[in-house]
């Protein structure tokens, strides 16, 4: 653990939540250097929402949760080609809001199962090329459900996408 992760890990369990600022591109189109994101602690892992973690390195990743399983969980950049398998343990927070960069309010997350399981489809197959905003993601869902569901179903029986079971 580098002197990082031990304060980050302080101030999230004193105040419950922090903000912080990104850099890279791992994550985009969805997340870019400059945007913020805000940090909560969470006890429950779930496949395809976003947390901050650490590698055994010492670097500290914001990365989508591709599938958890015992003490591992599997961890993927939305833009990476790398996946990477850590502990339970290193994982600091998880991500409930983001402030993208030349905004100045919070969006949250709220993720909703159909939508994580999509975009964890497209970031496994690195096929997520644009950003995509949620309201824009909402009303196609909303739109095309039916066939979304029908596809999702089909991934699934033709084992494309393992959908974990979180507990």
């Amino acid at each position: 653990m580098n002197i990082k992760s031990i304060v980050l890990r302080a101030q999230l369990k004193i105040d419950g939540e922090i903000a912080i600022s990104l850099y890279g591109r791992c994550m985009a189109p969805l997340l870019v250097a400059g945007d913020k994101v805000k940090i909560v602690r969470s006890i429950q892992y779930s496949t395809g929402h976003l947390y901050l973690f650490e590698l055994d390195d010492g670097r500290l990743l914001v990365h989508r949760m591709i599938c958890c399983e015992n003490k591992y969980a599997v961890m993927k950049g939305d833009r990476s080609k790398r996946f990477e398998t850590i502990p339970h343990g290193n994982i600091i927070g998880e991500v409930s809001a983001v402030m993208f960069s030349g905004y100045h309010e919070w969006f949250d997350i709220g993720y909703n199962k159909l939508e994580t399981y999509i975009i964890t489809f497209l970031s496994e197959k690195r096929m997520y090329s644009y950003r995509m905003k949620k309201s824009l993601l909402k009303k196609w869902i909303k739109r095309f459900q039916s066939n979304v569901l029908g596809f999702m179903a089909m991934c699934i029986r033709k084992r494309w996408i393992k959908i974990a079971n979180n507990k």
